[in-house]
């Protein structure tokens, strides 16, 4: 189980569920014994396989560029509320990324979130406005699990933003500040989606 710090609650990072504070006090006692602690939610099996295709295509396609490509254990620092998040993809620029004393990316130019039921009002809305707090971040991709959907909030300027909305396996999902545009086919790979009725 992987939990962040948000608004000065520990929170699952996969429910986006606070902890209850009872458990908190429990891990932090001298009684704590690890086996008798509750199952946390994980990611599920198609939410791993689309996060592993971005971070292949991605590293593959940006190789002997200018840019560097991390996968769901970096942490990013939201200066605005001083905590941290930690994004299903992180991208920075080689030669300029800073980090804070506990190694937390201070300057991403993209940040990708795999939408998932328990989370997708967390990263369409909260996250939303601090990834777009942070000076150096140039697009936030959020991407479906249910259907070959992928929304991209791109920077215009200092305090304008645009949506703009790639659909279907036959279409590529476009990211400007990297100069790519990625096949939805292959970020899609190996996704096996339900039928609806």
């Amino acid at each position: 189980a992987r939990f962040e710090l948000v608004d000065g609650q520990i929170v699952s990072l996969y429910s986006g569920e606070p902890v209850d504070e009872t458990l908190v006090a429990y891990v932090l006692s001298g009684e704590f014994d690890q086996k008798q602690l509750p199952t946390f939610p994980t990611p599920t099996e198609r939410h791993d396989t689309i996060v592993s295709n971005l971070h292949a295509l991605l590293a593959a396609l940006l190789k002997g560029q200018s840019f560097r490509v991390y996968s769901q254990a970096t942490g990013v620092f939201i200066e605005k509320k001083e905590q941290s998040r930690f994004p299903d993809i992180v991208v920075v620029r080689k030669d300029d990324q800073q980090r804070t004393r506990l190694h937390q990316v201070l300057n991403p130019v993209v940040l990708v979130e795999v939408l998932s039921r328990s989370t997708q009002n967390i990263d369409k809305a909260e996250k939303l406005e601090e990834y777009q707090s942070l000076l150096s971040v140039e697009e936030y991709v959020m991407v479906a699990q249910d259907q070959p959907r992928v929304t991209v909030y791109r920077k215009i300027s200092a305090s304008k933003w645009e949506e703009e909305i790639f659909e279907g396996l036959d279409h590529g999902v476009e990211m400007k500040s990297l100069g790519l545009v990625i096949g939805l086919r292959d970020v899609y790979e190996d996704v096996v989606f339900e039928k609806s009725v």
